[in-house]
């Protein structure tokens, strides 16, 4: 019988530092083409489906990972979780996923944020030069980082487009430094923590991706680590699943912590991606030590 490889111990091998979320983006985007776009270049009025097959064609040829159930809607067993080096997997479970309207994912750190951000960012810009039009969403409501990131008003965000105080077309983002990828702020918060987080439900996401369907081709959340991310179990409900990034090398599975709190998830686990593998298969520097700062 197969036997999946054994993480690493502690000790075992040099774990990789944190990287701050300004040193993440100088590694994912230093090459990044500067296509500076408006926040919306559709013909006013226009919500016609952008399928992802549009931008980047119906031909799937890598596998996308087993499920034990097709007619189960979230995965159960994960141990079958091997993290790969680079995104090729998870575009190709997209592609599958966004055959009739905008695909959705949302990108999850096993262990931090920084890998939820280091994953997103990266699985962003692959859709991106694969042809697709691509929105970066923060739903990291108590710990805002995309904005400082990328250099943009906090404000008006995600939390004002589930409230329903601005539409979606009027809240995005294209900032010149990511080449035309779009990004949604975490938005305006209250006095009140709780009717914030609260505002991250099935319905109100929903709403937010019908708004998408005519403007882009697929939706990133960025959702912080395993931990941040499960309290917004309602919230994941409308979307089609899990990128989870990992610190780890490729070709190692999912801990087995992790993969319980997942199995009971309301939506799948897509994909494990190891962060710095993906880095360096794309042409970036995996580590910099003059960088390695923690948010």
């Amino acid at each position: 019988m197969f036997e999946p490889p054994q993480r690493v111990n502690a000790g075992q091998a040099s774990t990789p530092e944190p990287v701050s979320a300004e040193a993440m983006g100088e590694l994912l985007f230093a090459d990044a083409p500067h296509e500076p776009q408006g926040a919306d270049q559709r013909a006013p009025g226009a919500q016609a489906t952008m399928t992802i097959d549009d931008a980047l064609g119906p031909d799937v040829t890598v596998p996308g990972p087993p499920e034990a159930d097709q007619g189960q809607t979230r995965r159960t067993d994960l141990d079958d979780l091997i993290a790969h080096p680079d995104y090729a997997n998870a575009q190709s479970t997209l592609r599958r996923l966004g055959q009739n309207g905008v695909v959705s994912t949302v990108a999850v750190g096993e262990a931090s944020r920084e890998a939820s951000l280091a994953v997103g960012l990266g699985l962003a810009e692959s859709l991106k030069h694969s042809g697709a039009q691509v929105l970066v969403v923060d739903m990291m409501i108590e710990s805002a980082t995309l904005h400082h990131l990328v250099g943009v008003a906090g404000e008006p965000g995600l939390t004002d487009v589930l409230a329903r105080r601005v539409a979606l077309r009027d809240a995005m983002n294209a900032p010149d430094e990511l080449g035309g990828i779009r990004v949604l702020t975490t938005g305006a918060t209250s006095a009140d923590p709780v009717a914030d987080l609260a505002l991250l439900n099935q319905a109100n996401m929903a709403d937010l991706l019908e708004q998408a369907a005519g403007q882009v081709h697929a939706v990133v959340f960025l959702g912080g680590s395993i931990d941040q991310t499960v309290r917004h179990d309602d919230a994941l409900a409308a979307v089609g699943g899990l990128i989870i990034g990992t610190d780890e090398p490729a070709g190692l599975p999912l801990g087995e912590q992790e993969s319980q709190r997942l199995a009971q998830m309301s939506c799948p686990v897509l994909g494990l991606i190891s962060i710095n593998d993906a880095l360096t298969s794309n042409g970036q520097p995996a580590q910099d030590d003059a960088r390695h700062q923690s948010l």
